[in-house]
């Protein structure tokens, strides 16, 4: 049988490997040299130009690593838009997977 601690053991795991996750989330989104994986819609709609290919020159550190901190807070403000929107908005905007996805989590 299952001890308390067992169950408070794998909880504080579980919780940490989540957290992990989380933060390396936050970090490599708000990359910029990340855009074209976290970001694929803006380059398609032509928002966002295509980085150069080839040998990274020496520049700015700014151009690979983001040093804005107001950015890695805001990561989630997406989340309280998201919510006021309606499920169609949200599969003309994000599409339908982000609908679905949307859908289980607020009925989970």
């Amino acid at each position: 049988m299952t001890t308390l601690q067992e169950i408070g053991v794998s909880a504080l795991f579980n919780i940490g490997i989540t957290s992990v996750f989380l933060l390396g989330f936050i970090v490599f989104s708000v990359q910029p040299i990340n855009d074209r994986v976290y970001y694929p819609k803006l380059y398609i709609k032509g928002i966002r130009k295509r980085r150069p290919y080839g040998p990274p020159q020496l520049k700015h550190r700014g151009v690979y690593f983001n040093m804005d901190i107001y950015q890695y807070l805001r990561v989630f403000h997406w989340a309280r838009s998201a919510l006021r929107k309606t499920e169609e908005e949200i599969i003309k905007h994000a599409g339908l997977d982000s609908a679905v996805y949307l859908h289980i989590y607020l009925v989970g």
